[in-house]
């Protein structure tokens, strides 16, 4: 297993999961990271790796050392370079106006000028101020912020060996994939029922997420503030149709549909050609992130203090 930086550098390890290196370290120079989104490998090998506060991408060789650096227009996340150097990537802006801020955020196939090429989904939200500067009226307002959080669909992309895009936006079972082109080719679907969130699911919400939010930034509030907030959370009746998904080495495409915390998670699989296989039940965590590399599932694991860290997971697929 090999743990999460605190935003201050991508780490290297070996394939049985030893140390080797640490890349980058936090600060504003070339090399240098403030809140990091993604590191991944391009097509030459080189590690590159997205700042989205700095507004850049930084590459570095295989033994860590700093290669060049592409300044964004924006906010570029979860940002993923295919062979052609283009860029499948989260763009936001900021929108501001009378009412309050807003967003914008567009899922996008972009040019190497980072220039809209196919576009897959456009979301907008707003943000308007809190009805008075009274505790509860705070309270209510940061409740809103969260309610945007829990247990929402989220949109989810990631770029296959071959370039071929898969995009997702769970308020149904649909993933469409397309062309490195950005063509769509077809869309996966299935049947399914809706999972009731319970109370279990509430608690880990508000442990693992909601609670790590009210104090990011070392912001400070007393654990009567908070349960105040917590109150006012609104939760949905249902959880997304699936939370992410993610290419085995085979190809298969494995979506999670269900995530208990400490039991287990339940993952769809379906082939090449996008038909349904069956369902198997997972040790490994997907709430956050995971993926698959010769033949082991990796994901963000949290230890008893709620320290994330990467870890390293064998299975075995069986029918369930």
């Amino acid at each position: 297993m090999s743990r999460i930086g605190k935003k201050e550098g991508s780490s290297k390890y070996d394939p049985s999961g030893k140390y080797l290196l640490t890349i980058g370290r936090k600060g504003q120079g070339p090399g240098e990271f403030q809140n990091l989104s993604v590191a991944r490998f391009d097509k030459n090998g080189q590690i590159y790796v997205t700042d989205i506060a700095s507004r850049r991408i930084s590459f570095f060789d295989k033994e860590g050392r700093y290669l060049s650096q592409v300044s964004m227009p924006e906010a570029f996340e979860d940002l993923y370079i295919n062979t052609k150097g283009y860029y499948v990537s989260k763009r936001t802006a900021i929108l501001r106006n009378g009412a309050g801020l807003g967003t914008k955020s567009s899922y996008s196939l972009f040019n190497d000028k980072f220039e809209p090429v196919a576009e897959f989904y456009t979301q907008a939200s707003s943000t308007k101020p809190p009805a008075g500067r009274d505790a509860t009226s705070m309270a209510k307002f940061t409740a809103g912020v969260l309610n945007g959080i829990a247990f929402q669909p989220r949109p989810k992309h990631i770029v296959a060996s071959d370039d071929s895009i898969f995009f997702g936006y769970p308020d149904s079972y649909a993933i469409d994939v397309y062309s490195p082109e950005g063509w769509k080719i077809r869309t996966i679907k299935r049947e399914y029922e809706s999972i009731r969130i319970t109370d279990k699911d509430k608690e880990y919400f508000a442990s693992s997420i909601a609670r790590p939010f009210l104090t990011r930034g070392g912001i400070r509030r007393s654990e009567e503030e908070i349960n105040e907030i917590l109150k006012y959370v609104e939760y949905p009746v249902n959880k997304p149709a699936y939370h992410s998904f993610a290419l085995m080495d085979n190809g298969w495409l494995a979506v999670a549909v269900d995530f208990v915390f400490g039991e287990y998670s339940l993952l769809d699989l379906f082939d090449k050609g996008g038909r349904y296989i069956g369902q198997f039940k997972a040790s490994f965590p997907t709430d956050y992130w995971f993926f698959f590399k010769n033949g082991r599932a990796y994901a963000i694991a949290t230890d008893d203090e709620g320290y994330k860290f990467v870890k390293r997971y064998s299975f075995k697929i069986e029918e369930y």
